[in-house]
């Protein structure tokens, strides 16, 4: 039965949970004005009835189950099997279904939509130019790091790291020989952390390291061992810049 004021269109049922159902899903379950009543896949591995049941959406590997259980519902079938299109004709399933070209096209659409959320959310929170996270995503990382600290009573560190002279490199090279020094500024840097010892750009040469249950003096050995580290590859970063420029 539907519920007040909702539709049989409103409830969709996909059949294949794949690499194209587990998409379709999470487009889906984004929306409001659609509820997802059921999953269904022959494969109880599949990708998508993993997500499914960590949403406590029904999961299904038998199709008249699944039918039975979500009716009435619009079928959404990204299997492009024959068999599957018979079996809904033989089960009686008249109240609409989604396949063939539709839903290869959708499903397009679809996987398009995903990698561009994707990608759009890599930039949000990465520096375009040294690949690390960016100033918007420390902000982030450092208030929910200090609630943490706060709620358990533990130590928490932010070492802000700045290349000295850095305007002299820009100066006497060019800006395209200072990008390249940031880089792999940023490089040695990154490679010589933890992995939950988060390194951000905050501005310009400035990067930013936050040390979760790392006391003030720890934080200072800490800098102070990562100085040492940047100071023996500087030569090195420095030439091997100048030789990207030239």
């Amino acid at each position: 039965m539907t519920a007040p004021g909702q539709t049989v269109s409103n409830r969709i049922l996909i059949v294949g949970a794949g690499r194209g159902g587990s998409a379709m899903l999470e487009l889906m379950l984004d929306e409001e004005m659609i509820q997802v009543v059921g999953i269904m896949d022959i494969s109880p591995d599949a990708n998508g009835l993993q997500l499914a049941q960590q949403r406590g959406i029904p999961t299904f590997t038998s199709l008249k189950t699944a039918l039975d259980a979500c009716e009435p519902c619009i079928v959404f079938d990204l299997t492009h099997s024959i068999a599957i299109e018979e079996d809904l004709k033989r089960y009686g399933h008249t109240r609409g279904i989604v396949g063939g070209v539709e839903a290869l096209m959708m499903w397009r659409m679809v996987m398009r939509m995903k990698e561009m959320k994707e990608d759009f959310f890599y930039q949000s929170r990465h520096d375009p130019l040294t690949s690390i996270f960016n100033r918007r995503c420390m902000l982030e990382h450092l208030w929910r790091g200090i609630q943490e600290s706060a709620r358990y009573k533990t130590d928490y560190s932010a070492v802000l790291i700045a290349a000295d002279h850095f305007k002299h490199i820009n100066d006497g090279y060019g800006h395209l020989c200072g990008d390249e020094v940031l880089v792999h500024f940023a490089r040695i840097m990154h490679d010589s952390f933890r992995d939950d010892e988060c390194l951000f750009r905050y501005g310009g040469e400035e990067l930013v390291v936050l040390l979760p249950e790392t006391t003030r003096a720890s934080a200072l050995h800490v800098a102070e061992r990562r100085r040492e580290r940047i100071e023996r590859g500087s030569t090195a970063a420095l030439t091997g810049a100048v030789l990207a420029v030239i």
